[in-house]
């Protein structure tokens, strides 16, 4: 999709980890022209500098004037304000996407905001990334072997299922599995995934209190259990809000193995404890057969 000038254009929206990543990964493989947006001198100077972008901007409308694929790499609940502040400018036939962690609230909203445009929205979500934030630590390979939900409604149109289809071949160009479902079924199952795994982590980081001596002896484990909770708190209230039934249902689930777990312990039941622990093991281990070649431990 280049409207017969060659290249695609991209317009990153955010230049951050996942968007100054993003704007890497298709410039190292040359896969397009790369126009980005960060509100920050020092963020589009250091993104030029890593190379991150071929142009920046600090007017997000100037950005995405010239661009065939807009993305929007800013905290969910700030996406669909700056696609209304910069909706007018969007070229004629764009594809607009984001890389937020929740889809079905962003379909709703940014459908509506490029309504009786030529503009069509499909959502993206890279799962990919790191507790860190900013382009100072955006790497070209971060995207290397993640899956990528590309979502659209059950009712889309064909022009919307064409621009799912093109984001589906744009993504593995990069390097990700990426695979097609609706947003509700996306919310669901990241909810389980990512969502309460993260809220988790901040449970177990909000049980420490300081002391010394309880410090002394963190080890390993409690430092790996909680590394999520040192995620941006500002993305993570937008991801939680904007899911919170799924997120909800999911921590109910979390509950009640807690507890079952919590009655066998008090009743003596250490079969049960053991059964559990095992099954949790072998679940575990479903993950590794999953994990891609070359992936990073670190990535979420």
């Amino acid at each position: 999709m280049n409207h017969g000038s060659g290249r695609t254009t991209v317009s990153i929206i955010g230049l951050g980890l996942m968007g100054g990543s993003l704007g890497m990964a298709l410039r190292k493989r040359k896969l397009a022209r790369v126009l980005g947006y960060a509100r920050r001198h020092e963020t589009r100077k250091l993104a030029k500098r890593l190379g991150a972008a071929d142009e920046v901007f600090d007017d997000p409308s100037e950005a995405v004037r010239l661009a065939d694929v807009v993305v929007f790499c800013v905290p969910v609940l700030a996406v669909p304000e700056v696609l209304a502040a910069v909706a007018g400018a969007i070229r004629a036939g764009a594809v607009v996407t984001d890389v937020g962690s929740t889809k079905a609230w962003l379909h709703r909203r940014c459908s509506r905001i490029l309504a009786g445009t030529s503009a069509v929205y499909v959502g993206s979500h890279p799962m990919a990334g790191s507790e860190k934030t900013g382009i100072e630590w955006a790497r070209a390979d971060l995207f290397n072997g993640a899956a990528v939900a590309v979502t659209v409604s059950p009712h889309a149109d064909g022009r919307t299922m064409g621009a799912a289809n093109m984001l589906v071949r744009w993504w593995g160009a990069i390097g990700c599995r990426a695979v097609i479902m609706s947003p509700r079924e996306h919310d669901r199952i990241v909810a389980r995934t990512s969502h309460v795994p993260h809220v988790a982590s901040a449970a177990l980081a909000r049980m420490l209190v300081g002391r010394d001596k309880e410090i002394l002896m963190c080890g390993p484990g409690i430092r790996d259990a909680t590394r999520l909770a040192a995620g941006s708190d500002v993305v993570w209230h937008d991801i939680l809000r904007t899911n919170a039934a799924p997120v909800a249902k999911e921590i109910a689930r979390l509950q009640s193995l807690l507890a079952g777990l919590k009655m066998d312990l008090e009743r003596g039941n250490y079969s049960a404890v053991r059964k559990f622990l095992a099954d949790a093991r072998v679940r575990r281990g479903f993950l590794e057969g999953a994990r891609p070649a070359g992936e990073k431990k670190h990535g979420c």
